[in-house]
């Protein structure tokens, strides 16, 4: 079993996801080396009618075949919202989706949205998230209520998001919101890891470097905030590079993380571009604070041959990466300085105070309900 197994997050996440969406994770984390997966998809899988899925699992076949019969009665006599549930429930996701496609409920707009997860059909179940977002931040609802779903919504929203071309911009947009920032803070903080992924991804590719660097400084400061709820070896970069500017450390995090997000269900596709985008920030930091570096130095920094290390660079100058030169003669990169605007100054201020401000709210009312 992987040493990061440790950090898995299936346990964590099954509250927060349907039995179907729950049987995802816990086959990919049995398939990682998990030695209680298999039996919790057992019990998960005694929800529903997937005969195959529960045959496999060990369960009793003719106690799941006797309650889809009598699920199938109660369906031939409902409307569309029933024949969809029960299609659903059986693994039937196209005729669920058609079924519901007529159907304009809050409920139904959950039951595309997982339904097209199911099936594959991320085109349609991103449609379904926008759709569900909007009934989350419609006004007039009870703040606790909206807390829960929100919190539900964020754990669905990971599985199309991270598999959506666009994606990862459209996940940071929506989790630095002051909302949803509130919502993982206090209720689910492990989702920092995505956050965390994603705006590293999304702030390499973005060419809007104070822009960029302002999502960055976002993220730093929700991780601090919770790294006494939640840490991992992802977060643990994000400290070590930014919190106690120790590279050795960062460095070391970096190649731990890097297996996390390999073995991790939701960001596995994404690996590459993570640890791209990581050393990106290394280098930054580095040059920024000596000038002019070696590139033999920086490729151990970043954990690369040297060789390689200096095409990567070139290529960072050459896409305006980074705003310096590599000198090939004399094997050494110098970033040019830069200093931050006194409008960015104010941004970076005050940026937070709504995202505070709803957290305290979130709080009174958790504490009012208690």
């Amino acid at each position: 079993m992987s040493e990061n197994f440790k950090y898995d997050l299936t346990e964590s996440m099954l509250p927060f996801l349907d039995r179907q969406l729950a049987h995802l994770l816990l086959e990919s984390a049995a398939k990682n080396g998990s030695t209680d997966a298999g039996r919790i998809d057992a019990q998960v899988l005694e929800g529903t009618l997937l005969i195959s899925a529960i045959s496999a699992a060990g369960g009793d076949v003719a106690k799941a075949e006797a309650a889809k019969k009598d699920a199938e009665a109660k369906a031939a006599s409902g409307d569309d919202s029933v024949r969809a549930k029960f299609a659903y429930d059986s693994g039937d996701y196209s005729k669920a989706l058609e079924l519901l496609s007529s159907v304009s409920t809050p409920q139904a707009a959950w039951g595309k949205l997982a339904a097209g997860i199911m099936n594959g059909d991320f085109a349609t179940a991103m449609d379904s998230l926008q759709k569900v977002q909007e009934g989350l931040d419609a006004k007039g609802t009870d703040a606790l209520h909206q807390l829960n779903n929100r919190a539900w919504f964020v754990h669905w929203a990971l599985f199309v998001l991270f598999r959506v071309d666009g994606g990862v911009d459209k996940l940071c947009e929506l989790f630095f919101q002051s909302n949803y920032m509130s919502t993982i803070q206090a209720s689910c903080p492990w989702i920092l890891r995505y956050l965390a992924v994603a705006a590293l991804i999304s702030a390499a590719a973005n060419n809007n470097h104070h822009h960029a660097h302002r999502r960055i400084k976002e993220l730093v400061r929700a991780v601090v905030q919770e790294l006494y709820e939640y840490e991992d070896p992802v977060l643990s970069f994000i400290k070590a590079l930014y919190v106690d500017y120790d590279l050795s450390e960062a460095t070391r995090q970096l190649q731990q993380a890097q297996e996390l997000v390999a073995g991790d269900y939701f960001v596995n596709g994404h690996t590459a571009a993570f640890v791209n985008a990581a050393r990106l920030l290394i280098v930054e930091l580095y040059c920024r604070v000596h000038q002019c570096v070696k590139v033999e130095s920086l490729a151990k920094v970043v954990n690369m041959p040297e060789a390689e290390c200096e095409k990567w660079l070139y290529s960072l100058v050459k896409d305006n990466k980074i705003d310096g030169k590599v000198d090939e003669a004399a094997k050494v990169v110098k970033l040019n300085s830069k200093r931050q605007s006194a409008y960015d100054q104010i941004i970076d201020k005050t940026k937070n105070l709504d995202q505070r401000n709803a957290q305290l709210l979130a709080q009174v009312h958790a504490k009012h309900e208690a």
